[in-house]
């Protein structure tokens, strides 16, 4: 069985306890043998895995992104960060970037170089445009709420 790699790295060291179940699609991977020598195996990695594709809408992760900003300006670690920590899930950075990005081509945030001490940091900053984006999702977002509600009813 090949696995495929996520960040460059094999799908194996990304398992968490979730997945070593019965219930699990996933098999287990075979034992690995070290031979001597040999560096030592990677450890497990703490972070829980990506969402499913397709489960994050665009809408949601700007919203989230917008929604962020508003309360105070924020660098892009921080960002991530705080939406992985909403989520309960790790979106990869690469997903949030571009999607910050995209909200900055748009015009929905700026973004100005601040200077700390020796560490420079790109700040994000909601605009206007970007505040008409936040209600007009939310109001899309209500919409699916009701959708939600009447599936699980």
């Amino acid at each position: 069985m090949e696995w495929k790699t996520y960040n460059g790295r094999f799908a194996e060291h990304y398992r968490i306890g979730w997945m070593n179940n019965e219930d699990s699609p996933h098999p287990e991977p075979p034992p690995r043998r070290i031979e001597p020598g040999a560096p030592p195996p990677r450890p497990h990695m703490p972070f829980p895995p990506p969402p499913p594709k397709g489960l994050i809408s665009p809408l949601i992760l700007k919203a989230l992104i917008l929604r962020i900003l508003r309360d105070s300006p924020s660098y892009g670690y921080d960002i991530v960060n705080k939406i992985n920590d909403i989520l309960g899930s790790r979106v990869p950075r690469s997903v949030i970037y571009y999607h910050l990005n995209a909200a900055e081509r748009l015009g929905l945030v700026v973004s100005k170089w601040e200077v700390s001490g020796k560490k420079a940091r790109k700040m994000y900053y909601i605009t206007d445009s970007g505040e008409a984006f936040l209600e007009d999702a939310k109001k899309k977002l209500e919409r699916l709420r009701n959708v939600i509600e009447y599936i699980y009813s």
